[in-house]
């Protein structure tokens, strides 16, 4: 299960990087602000020295609407700006409004958050619309049918949840040599921040790995795991009556997959040899 790598799983969880998943979602109600025609709205995203604008909103209704997400790194204390536009075909655009989302309260959010920001009316009389404007954010759709609400989806994206791990046995093939008759099976495991790589175990294997780790906590004996099975001669001429029976292999495949998936959620808990090879990410990705 060793191979040249990029290190294990704790060395290389050092270097997620925790962001935020920004979902522009819809205006509404945008001509009760703007008395212009051909309204061709688009958002600017700010932090620091970074920035991402969206495409115009596709237009229904009185209604605009966005399909794109963002992934933003950010730096403590920054706040994010988010800015909303009218685009102009000269490359005159109109700042409509700005709204500031303060780092201290997205560094806390650990669920995805339904933002609303409500659009005041622009002043015709002034070139620069309403920039500079700052609006607090709601956290609820309370607003009257009539009034301008941009909504944003967020998600801040911790450490923790961006290095946890699952994994799914993707494949398997059945090996008989002289004497012996096994399986391997192909172990893909991704981490939540779109890593993955891929193992192949044996059997025993994963029993070398369950006793590894019953020596640090027993209990993990008690965890559902598929008893040995023995080579026999079926296995060389008729797999469907053997050990290699497609009922028997998927039954085995469920079992282990239960058994490594839990203890992937607790693999901190386990300094081990055999699940720091299993941790270990191959190079190259």
């Amino acid at each position: 299960m060793t191979s040249n790598s990029l290190g294990t799983y704790d060395e290389v969880r050092q270097t997620v990087i925790p962001h935020l998943l920004v979902k522009v979602k819809s205006i509404r109600n945008l001509n009760e602000v703007m008395d212009s025609y051909g309204l061709q709205p688009y958002v600017k995203l700010e932090l620091g020295n970074n920035s991402w604008e969206t495409v115009v909103g596709s237009k229904s209704d009185e209604d605009f609407s966005w399909q794109e997400t963002f992934q933003i790194d950010f730096e403590d204390n920054s706040n994010l700006t988010i800015t909303l536009f009218d685009k102009d075909d000269y490359g005159s655009d109109t700042c409509i409004q700005n709204f500031n989302i303060p780092y201290f309260q997205y560094k806390n959010w650990k669920e995805t958050t339904q933002l609303y920001f409500k659009v005041d009316k622009v002043d015709s009389d002034d070139e620069e619309g309403n920039d500079k404007k700052f609006t607090a954010m709601n956290l609820n759709d309370d607003f009257e049918s009539n009034e301008c609400v941009l909504e944003i989806e967020c998600s801040y994206m911790d450490v923790y949840y961006l290095s946890r791990l699952s994994a799914i046995i993707t494949n398997h093939r059945n090996i008989v040599k002289n004497k012996q008759a096994f399986t391997v099976y192909e172990l893909e495991i991704s981490r939540n921040d779109g890593l993955r790589w891929k193992v192949e175990l044996r059997y025993s294997d994963f029993l070398q790995i369950r006793n590894e780790v019953s020596k640090i906590l027993p209990c993990v004996e008690m965890l559902p795991f598929p008893s040995k099975t023995y080579f026999d001669w079926l296995s060389r001429f008729c797999t469907c009556a053997s050990r290699f029976n497609d009922t028997r292999i998927a039954e085995r495949k469920k079992s282990l997959e239960i058994f490594i998936n839990i203890l992937l959620d607790n693999s901190s808990e386990f300094t081990c040899d055999s699940v720091t090879n299993l941790l270990r990410i191959p190079s190259p990705l």
